[in-house]
């Protein structure tokens, strides 16, 4: 074997190393993409969930301002029409007939009937075209009360008497919510009203005043305020920015108590602009909470110099908002836990596979190493193997060689001893016939001398081809 043959492990632990460093590269990817899609899916359910909370949040405003508005309508249609009755009494028209004199008893008596037929009555009242009060009854507790002439009062310098005069019939005047004033006191516990005036005039063959009922809205505004819930409260504000309901009740009538500071207008200018500006808004968001607002008119549109109006606001507090942004965050966030969770158990299995690849790595590389020296342990033994192999086969064919020799020696040894035996008889006799000649040569020596050497030549002879025959072979 060539120990610089390369090996097929190494090949192996070549492309071993090839896929760990792929493999690096695609969990890099992995965690990234696992990343984006946790990061998309959490806030996609956000911003599910968070749609689903704020549609019926955005619900929720809607049906209490509609509820609201349509109580607000319900009592404004019911006052108008009352007071339109009120205006076509005949004996309302017969008390203020032109062409009669002022008759207040009867026109007392007309007050006091209309008092004691419809509900929510505080006062009713004829007020001349001075301003001043010429019949009226107080109603309280469903009680009523005929005011003496001497407790009559001027109103010429109030607000409300000035607008209703500009407001001329068929139309009917609606003031702004207010709290009920007698004597410059206002009255305890408060009583929200509205002031309904529907202008007498000499066309109509009526003294020329003003006919007015103040009605109490204690039970509208109370119904109201019940439609509150903590997670959407509602809010009443005049056209000058007052509180006339908030869940704050000490915030309320900030301009009759002299509170100026107790005025949206002026704790929230850039809201106030927008709700002045947009009219009708749901769920705007402001300062971190959600706004909802709705412009209510009170008086008709034939009237916009003298025209009322109050805002209904829906608020959703900073504190419900991050409820309903956590409650939609936490699904979101088990989500997001959830799936990178899993992803963690994937990498966390392939970190396993790739921890174990590098034990085998390291283990193959060690294995490796240790496969060379072993090569090259394997190459020295068969070096030495050949050598030996080689040695034996020269050892083997010089023992066989020997063995030959040894056998071929052997068998020259037979006819070579006997050639040499021969020729020592030879020589033997040589030396008898030598002797025998120097003591005297007979002729039986002789004799026996040339036969001797005739047999021995013989078996020289005979053994000598014997020894040629067996080299030849060999």
């Amino acid at each position: 074997m060539n120990s610089s043959k390369p090996l097929r492990g190494s090949t192996h632990l070549d492309e071993v190393h090839i896929w760990f460093n792929k493999f690096n590269h695609k969990r890099l990817l992995f965690v990234s993409a696992l990343t984006v899609f946790a990061l998309l899916s959490s806030v996609m359910l956000y911003t599910k969930i968070k749609d689903e909370q704020i549609d019926q949040l955005r619900a929720l405003h809607e049906e209490q301002i509609t509820l609201a508005v349509i109580d607000i309508n319900r009592e404004l249609g019911d006052i108008r029409n009352t007071l339109r009755l009120l205006s076509t009494d005949s004996d309302l028209l017969s008390s203020l007939s032109l062409f009669n004199t002022l008759n207040q008893r009867r026109l007392k008596n007309v007050f006091n009937q209309f008092g004691n037929a419809v509900d929510h009555l505080l006062q009713v009242r004829w007020l001349d075209a001075k301003g001043h009060e010429k019949v009226r009854i107080n109603i309280n507790n469903g009680a009523t009360q005929i005011v003496p002439d001497n407790a009559l009062q001027d109103k010429s310098h109030r607000y409300y008497f000035k607008n209703a005069m500009e407001v001329f019939p068929p139309e009917i005047y609606i003031s702004p919510i207010d709290l009920n004033i007698e004597n410059g006191q206002i009255i305890k516990p408060f009583q929200p009203v509205f002031r309904i005036g529907f202008q007498t005039t000499e066309r109509y063959g009526m003294r020329h005043g003003l006919l007015m009922i103040n009605y109490d809205l204690t039970t509208l505004i109370e119904k109201i305020r019940a439609l509150s819930t903590p997670e959407s409260e509602v809010m009443l504000v005049d056209a000058w920015g007052n509180w006339l309901l908030h869940p704050n009740q000490e915030k309320e009538w900030g301009s009759a108590l002299q509170q100026p500071d107790n005025n949206l207008k002026h704790k929230a200018p850039l809201l106030w602009e927008y709700i002045n500006k947009e009219k009708n808004s749901i769920l705007e968001p402001y300062d971190g909470e959600l706004i909802s607002a709705r412009l209510i008119s009170l008086s008709s549109e034939s009237s916009p110099a003298v025209a009322e109006s109050i805002y209904m606001i829906i608020r959703t507090p900073t504190d419900k908002v991050t409820q309903i942004e956590w409650c939609a965050a936490k699904p979101a966030l088990v989500v997001m836990i959830c799936i990178m969770l899993i992803g963690g158990k994937i990498l966390f299995r392939d970190f396993a596979m790739q921890k174990n690849l590098k034990t085998l790595t390291k283990t193959l590389a060690r294995e490796k190493h240790e496969l060379k020296q072993l090569n090259h342990e394997l190459d020295s033994a068969l070096s030495q193997q050949q050598l030996l192999q080689n040695e034996l086969v020269e050892t083997r064919k010089l023992s066989s060689l020997g063995m030959m020799v040894a056998g071929v020696a052997h068998e020259l040894n037979t006819p070579v001893g006997g050639a040499l035996i021969s020729t020592s008889s030879l020589q033997s006799f040589q030396r008898s016939l030598k002797q025998s000649i120097d003591d005297g040569l007979t002729r039986q020596a002789l004799d026996d001398y040339v036969e001797h050497t005739e047999e021995g030549l013989a078996l020289v002879e005979n053994n000598l081809k014997r020894a040629a025959a067996l080299i030849k072979s060999f």
